[in-house]
């Protein structure tokens, strides 16, 4: 599986990754999209998983449209999130909002 497969489908849940996100996965990590996942690299795509995280939670909760609805769990891509910095040992980021809770234990 490669790097791009991996990413696509753990944030399936979240929504569609687009170029752009996965570009920017790329250039915060130095791997290649193209690569495939070894247990090794795991943590380095886990911290550019981090990284891309802040962004997927910008986009809308919910889109409607002739009659279709979507909607994403933003609370459960936040718990993700923080299921990630702790395995990673890397403290949530406050200016995103993340960081507002007590303990990692709170989800």
């Amino acid at each position: 599986m490669t790097v791009r497969d991996y990413i696509e489908q753990k944030f399936s849940s979240y929504g569609t990754l687009t170029e752009a996100d996965i570009l920017e996965f790329s250039l915060n990590t130095n791997l290649s999209p193209d690569e495939e996942v070894s247990k090794e690299m795991l943590p380095e795509v886990e911290l550019g998983m981090i990284g891309l995280i802040p962004s997927l939670l910008l986009r809308p909760t919910s889109v409607t449209e002739s009659g279709f609805s979507i909607s994403w769990d933003k609370d459960g891509l936040r718990r993700y999130y923080l299921y990630l910095c702790k395995q990673n040992d890397v403290a949530p980021e406050a200016v995103s909002g993340l960081g507002i809770i007590s303990s990692y234990n709170d989800y």
